[in-house]
């Protein structure tokens, strides 16, 4: 599954909805007794963005089938984990006191290897 849309950290503008944008919060490093980084696990905050909230529910919701299906190696890196593990209503957005978007906002942790 392809999700369209898919920014890093602002939709341009121009840019129908429905949209997604995201960003890494957090990596936490893995090291072994040698201290090499042996895995790494990594926060990124995806907002799905709609006209309506049922529609960034609906965003949210393919969002979910298609992170958890990246399992596997993709270049240099290999996936172990992804799954989400947080998720909350995002505040309407205005532009000139009109209501443009509502967003719902999920967190997902990503394990991975880098095999470089």
């Amino acid at each position: 599954m392809t999700i369209a849309n898919l920014y890093l950290h602002e939709i341009p503008q121009g840019v129908a909805l429905p949209a997604i944008t995201y960003q890494r919060i957090a990596t936490e490093y893995f090291h072994t007794a040698q201290d090499t980084i042996k895995l790494r696990r990594a926060t990124y905050q995806f907002n799905c963005w709609a006209a309506t909230m049922a529609g960034a529910i609906a965003l949210a919701k393919s969002l979910e089938t298609a992170m958890c299906a990246i399992v596997g190696t993709y270049g240099n890196f290999k996936i172990e984990r992804c799954q989400p593990i947080d998720e909350g209503d995002m505040e309407s957005e205005t532009v000139n006191d009109e209501l443009k978007r509502k967003g719902r906002r999920v967190d997902y942790e990503i394990v991975y290897k880098d095999m470089s």
